[in-house]
């Protein structure tokens, strides 16, 4: 068993190393060198790195930065490519140039054939697939880069749609994750700047987020959850999951029958087909449900996510990725939007504190008053019918970035998936009063809140919690006065940027005792050389000669190991 375990972990370090490999070739052919170079760790040698630098960029000079990083990512596949999509909705780490163009990335790629993708079914299933469905397209309407998408029609005579994950993706995914993680943790050991931004951090939270997206269970569990939620909305539909075919590589779907918004607004000929008015505000009045009654919404509402039905029914689909915000941020939103509505600069800025984490230090709130009441000035005397919503949230997150905060991360997908509810609800009807919409929400959900019922039940509780944390204080006072009558109390304080200065002096310390021990075989062997001890090369002692090559070759490693330092 020990063998086959290093088996597997010598399998795994080659995988590794092929794909640690692939990433420094995509570096270099769209131009990014300078980056390969940031990636010196000592995993790589110096030497090799600088004939790799030496190859020269295949990419065209006339493209920018901003495309060359998308066509950087899009070419190193869907780890990549879903890292780009969140980094597109963080204006706060990333100049507009590169939101921009990151906001294009699209994880279309080429289709498996069908016999690899029916061996997954026939694994899922325990039965080949002519046994569970009466017929199956053997080629998929869609292919993105985690799964593939199928019509097929149960024996029953149902109509649905096959989701099918991709043979290899997790293992693949898995790898780049380890190594994006490798390169966070490194970038914050060779630069401390970089530590605000808790690179590290931000890999495992993507990496968990894309690992709940590999597991079709999870989406099948969002998708049945957000069908109950929305059942007794007017106007608004999301497909049955049907639970006894799904499982973990499997998703199946009833078929919805119409048009994708996407569709729909790329042609005037299917726009007459429905009532594009009623399917807007029906759109967005069910997206401020989700957001401020149920606190669990679509977080990619985005055109291809939506079909029109024929009875103008607006039936979202594909329930990978969804938002959730707690009742505490809800609240404090509708605090922020009030504030924006009333001209209260002062609470807007304590909102959006509430609202954000500091990237690097506390902002100047003066500063930060003044850009707000800018933002509150340029909205404040339009009709509440004409205001954008959309508007309004993209200048909010402009401030914030400007004064280096940073929206917490259930926010920030709410703030997108408002943003793009927004522009697809006014493509269908440029005149929909959005703003209205969500003050009648906001209604509904502060009324509710104002009961003093449910108010003193809060309070109660609150009470409660407070008497139990009575009860517990003494306990614990007792507890840490024991341990500091006992010595046995111990404060940990962690200094930023004492990792370098550590390594430095742990380096300087090597090549001091080896600088000794160089020192000391000089001596020997020049007192070898004047004693004329045989054996006798030219009338010189051979050990003593051996003993000033030795010395040479030492000293040459260690002026060549400490020339970063220099």
């Amino acid at each position: 068993m020990p063998f086959l375990q290093k088996l597997n972990q010598i399998d795994r370090t080659c995988a590794h190393f092929r794909r640690y490999m692939q990433i420094i070739d995509a570096l270099l052919q769209f131009g990014f060198g300078n980056a390969v170079a940031m990636l010196n760790t000592d995993r790589f040698r110096e030497s090799r790195l600088r004939r790799w630098l030496s190859r020269r960029s295949r990419m065209n000079d006339q493209s920018t930065a901003p495309e060359r990083v998308r066509m950087l990512l899009q070419s190193l596949g869907p780890t990549f490519v879903k890292l780009g999509q969140v980094l597109a909705s963080r204006p706060e780490l990333l100049p507009e140039s590169y939101v921009k163009e990151l906001v294009k990335l699209q994880d279309r790629v080429p289709s498996e054939p069908w016999e690899v993708m029916r061996e997954i079914l026939k694994e899922e299933w325990h039965k080949s697939p002519e046994e569970v469905v009466k017929s199956i397209d053997h080629e998929p309407f869609a292919a993105a880069s985690i799964g593939q998408a199928y019509r097929a029609v149960l024996l029953d005579g149902t109509k649905v749609v096959i989701k099918v994950r991709r043979p290899g993706i997790e293992e693949k995914i898995r790898i780049d994750l380890e190594i994006l993680y490798y390169l966070a943790s490194s970038l914050e050991r060779v630069n401390p700047d970089y530590k605000v931004y808790r690179p590290a951090a931000a890999v495992e939270e993507f990496g968990h987020a894309l690992r709940q997206e590999l597991d079709f269970r999870v989406e099948g569990a969002n998708a049945a959850r957000f069908s109950t939620l929305i059942q007794n909305q007017k106007g608004v539909y999301s497909p049955k999951v049907y639970k006894e075919y799904s499982g973990k590589t499997v998703l199946v779907e009833e078929a919805i029958e119409g048009d994708s918004a996407k569709a729909v607004l790329a042609s005037p000929e299917l726009q007459e087909k429905y009532d594009l008015k009623s399917i807007a505000g029906n759109g967005i009045d069910s997206m401020m449900e989700q957001i401020f009654v149920n606190g669990f919404f679509h977080a990619d509402p985005h055109a291809g996510n939506m079909i029109l039905m024929q009875d103008s029914k607006l039936c979202f689909i594909d329930f990978g990725m969804m938002g959730r915000v707690t009742v505490k941020e809800r609240e404090d939103f509708i605090r922020a939007v009030r504030a924006v509505l009333g001209h209260d600069i002062p609470r807007l800025v304590h909102c959006m504190m509430r609202l954000s984490t500091p990237l690097a230090g506390l902002p100047d709130k003066g500063m930060m008053e003044r850009d707000l009441a800018d933002l509150v000035d340029t909205h404040l005397y339009l009709p509440l019918s004409e205001l954008s919503l959309a508007a309004i949230l993209e200048q909010l997150m402009k401030v914030l970035a400007e004064h280096r905060l940073a929206l917490l991360p259930d926010l920030y997908i709410l703030f997108k998936a408002l943003i793009t509810a927004e522009h697809i609800a006014k493509a269908f009807d440029p005149e929909l009063p959005v703003m209205e919409i969500l003050s009648r929400t906001m209604q509904r959900t502060i009324l509710p809140e104002l009961d003093i019922r449910k108010q003193a039940m809060k309070m109660r509780d609150e009470c409660e919690d407070l008497l139990e944390l009575g009860k517990r204080a003494p306990v614990i006072l007792g507890t840490l006065f024991d341990r500091i009558e006992k010595d046995a109390f111990q404060l940990h304080v962690e200094y930023a940027g004492m990792e370098n200065m550590r390594r430095t002096l742990a380096h300087s310390a090597h090549q001091l005792a080896c600088a000794i021990v160089l020192a000391s075989i000089v001596v020997g062997s020049s007192l070898v050389v004047l004693s004329g001890i045989p054996p006798l090369w030219c009338n010189i002692p051979v050990l003593g000669v051996l003993g000033f090559v030795f010395a040479g070759i030492v000293a040459a490693i260690l002026l060549f190991t400490s020339r970063k330092y220099w």
